[in-house]
């Protein structure tokens, strides 16, 4: 896209342009960066593949993954917790004045909101 446009990208680190000086695309500049993107794309599969290794062998050893049980808060306690959060936002408040008002985060609103409202 650049190209097409006319604009050089200089890549200092490799001291690579993309464009000559009369303004065609440089080939060799296209081909390194077609092979750094490669290679970029192959780390990044290799990381997920070593991640998920270990999120196996975790599982296999009697590991759990995710979160504990009990972190997340049944709806009850909530509507306890949130009963002011709630009231405002029933009454038609945006999430950024009742979080300036209560002081929650707009985060735990918009959960609440979709929830409850």
């Amino acid at each position: 896209m650049l190209n097409k446009k006319k604009i050089s990208l200089y890549i200092q680190n490799y001291a690579i342009e993309t464009l000559t000086q009369e303004g065609n695309v440089n080939a060799i500049s296209q081909f390194l960066i077609t092979i750094l993107a490669e290679v970029a794309r192959m780390e990044r599969k290799t990381i997920r593949e070593r991640v998920e290794s270990g999120y196996n062998n975790f599982r296999a050893n009697g590991g759990k993954v995710g979160r504990k049980a009990g972190y997340m808060k049944s709806d009850e306690t909530m509507k306890k917790e949130y009963a002011e959060e709630l009231r405002l936002l029933k009454k038609g408040y945006s999430l950024r004045n009742v979080s300036k008002l209560t002081h929650t985060s707009v985060n735990t609103l918009r959960k609440l909101y979709d929830k409850f409202c």
